[in-house]
């Protein structure tokens, strides 16, 4: 399992490396199996920190030109541990080309697929949790 601070820089970035570690999407990466989710270790955000972070990886980059929407978003429940499962389309867009009256014109984006992102929330869902309980 991969700590969010260890993906994230102390800035919040990604690196070039880890960038292009997400070029492709793969099930080895952190991330992208429910085996090696990316651990959430901060008790308050944690949903955001999901966002960005899946912002990050999925951002335009000269590694990645993609464009994504949310399709699903799912809490799971294994082996003592809190996940949730992030499934996004993602497309690119085509460079624009000319027409032939002269008009740019902008292809529309290509669907290549679908993508899971994992992420162990169970330290930020065990703390909401005690706050429902505790009333």
């Amino acid at each position: 399992m991969t700590s969010l601070r260890t993906i994230l820089k102390a800035n919040g970035i990604l690196t070039s490396e880890q960038q292009a570690r997400y070029a492709t999407y793969d099930t080895a990466n952190p991330g992208c199996s429910p085996e090696h989710p990316i651990i959430i270790d901060e008790p308050d955000n944690y949903v955001h920190m999901e966002y960005e972070l899946l912002e990050l990886l999925l951002r335009p980059s000269p590694y990645r030109f993609v464009d994504y929407e949310l399709e699903q978003q799912r809490l799971i429940h294994q082996n003592g541990r809190a996940l949730d499962m992030l499934r996004v389309r993602v497309f690119t867009h085509p460079l624009p080309k000319k027409g032939a009256d002269g008009r740019w014109e902008l292809p529309e984006p290509v669907f290549l697929g679908t993508e899971e992102y994992w992420f162990d929330i169970s330290v930020g869902y065990e703390k909401m949790k005690r706050r429902f309980e505790e009333g």
